[in-house]
């Protein structure tokens, strides 16, 4: 099944291919695909001035475009096949009537819009079933339904039967930093936290790129590794373009939002004040490989693809692990640190949170989670099991932001980065109070000596960027 890009966006709506047309093309599709998964059924009903306050900014009539590519979806003559999202949109609109007398739904806590607009449109009986605390896939815009319904009761399983009493303290630690204090109990006493000295075991990293880091430490070994949900589902084409960025070759980037930058230099710059973790975890991979990084991405290639149960480790990152179960589990060091989480939401002013932020406390609280036998914790949770943080004590219950908001003020940021490099003469500031000025494109830093801050989130990016300038 084809999957709709941002350069189908451009190519179907006639944009001129540069930077700035780039950026607006991601932020549609953006915004397109946060139609397809809410509940609106119509484009022109979405609140677009709450959803992406500064859409404006581009001086394009979005909502005309946003219909143009709706248009385009639905026509089955289209270049690009019908996907998931695209079929399940047509079926909240025909108003289906599903002839059940119990609907039973699962994960309830990743839902979206469209399909909680149908459930709530039956007469028939629901259960929900899930865990607000294993919410994760805000970036594929998932809705939390376990708090959409009103009038139910509401039923809490509180034991585990995977994992052990020490563990269970440790869930709660983590979920605390969030100011969150559910009752967890682990009923197996066979399972506990120790250092994992025999194969096999499972491997739970954050990312690709933590997947990557770890994959050169144990390839040169011969060390037996599988891959949850097959290798082929691990995509480490990002850190190739990164590289090709860091080895002066902007020829070779294929992702379209890497070439805006023009070589390594200018992607760090943008960095220092963006959230992308994703990107700065590449970023991060290819200037502790440099130039091993080609030779590293042939070797993984070459790698087979073998079943877990043949396998000494098992590789996943804590997407991939969700609703599964190993004997024994490590954490990888590549999470967000727990130190700066507690900062932020101690920092935080009213009642609303990155939802970010959350989903990066609940990817700690799923990676600790997955264990039946022995868990070795990285560093940081280490640090916290150990009482070496201090979580504040606060009772804020905290609402999530609109994800689509946060992801579409990255795009944002990239936009007005762009139109400052593009003047004549132009003045950066980035967080760290770093003056980067352009001239005629060359980019000139008065402190090189300013470590770029790479866990700075989106949403503070953005009210830096705004008070800054």
């Amino acid at each position: 099944m084809d999957t709709y890009r941002v350069n189908d966006v451009i190519t179907d709506l006639g944009l001129r291919r540069n930077e700035l047309n780039i950026i607006y093309a991601t932020t549609l599709l953006n915004v397109f695909n946060f139609y397809l998964h809410s509940e609106y059924m119509r484009i022109d009903d979405m609140p677009l001035s709450t959803l992406f306050k500064s859409w404006s900014h581009f001086g394009k009539d979005m909502p005309a475009d946003l219909n143009r590519l709706f248009k385009l979806q639905k026509n089955v003559n289209n270049h690009v096949g019908v996907s998931h999202d695209l079929y399940m949109k047509l079926f909240q609109l025909s108003k289906p009537k599903l002839d059940y007398d119990y609907i039973f739904v699962d994960e309830a806590q990743d839902l979206n819009g469209a399909i909680i607009d149908v459930i709530q449109n039956q007469d028939a009986k629901l259960m929900l079933v899930g865990d607000s605390y294993q919410q994760i896939y805000g970036f594929r815009l998932s809705i939390d339904a376990l708090n959409q319904f009103d009038g139910f009761k509401n039923y809490a399983l509180t034991n585990s039967f995977r994992f052990g009493p020490e563990t269970a303290e440790l869930a709660k630690k983590v979920l605390s930093i969030g100011y969150r204090t559910p009752q967890i109990f682990g009923l197996n006493k066979q399972q506990n936290i120790d250092k994992i000295t025999k194969y096999p075991y499972a491997y739970l990293c954050r990312s690709n790129a933590g997947i990557f880091d770890i994959l050169i430490q144990f390839m040169s070994k011969g060390t037996k590794i599988a891959f949850e949900g097959g290798k082929n589902s691990y995509n480490f084409s990002l850190i190739r373009d990164v590289y090709a960025l860091y080895n002066d070759e902007p020829q070779l980037v294929k992702n379209p939002q890497l070439k805006m930058f023009r070589d390594w230099y200018e992607l760090e710059t943008f960095l220092n004040t963006s959230g992308d973790r994703e990107l700065s975890a590449a970023v991060n991979i290819v200037d502790k490989y440099k130039d091993d990084i080609p030779k590293y991405l042939h070797e993984i290639h070459k790698l087979p693809d073998i079943p877990k149960e043949n396998a000494e480790i098992i590789l996943s990152t804590v997407h991939k692990a969700k609703g599964m179960e190993y004997d024994q589990v490590k954490l990888h060091n590549d999470f967000a640190e727990i130190g700066y989480l507690n900062k932020v939401i101690s920092e935080t002013e009213g009642d609303y949170i990155a939802g970010q932020t959350l989903e990066e406390i609940n990817l700690l609280y799923v990676a600790a989670t997955r264990s039946k036998h022995k868990l070795e914790l990285n560093e940081d949770l280490e640090k916290l099991r150990s009482k070496e943080y201090q979580i504040i004590d606060n009772t804020t219950n905290f609402k999530r932001r609109n994800v689509v908001e946060e992801i579409n003020e990255v795009e944002l940021a990239k936009y007005h980065f762009l139109k400052q490099k593009h003047s004549k003469t132009s003045n950066i500031k980035n967080k760290n109070n770093v003056k980067i000025t352009t001239v005629d494109n060359k980019i000139k830093i008065n402190n090189p000596t300013v470590v770029p801050n790479n866990r700075m989130s989106s949403y503070d990016f953005i009210k830096q960027y705004i008070k800054n300038n």
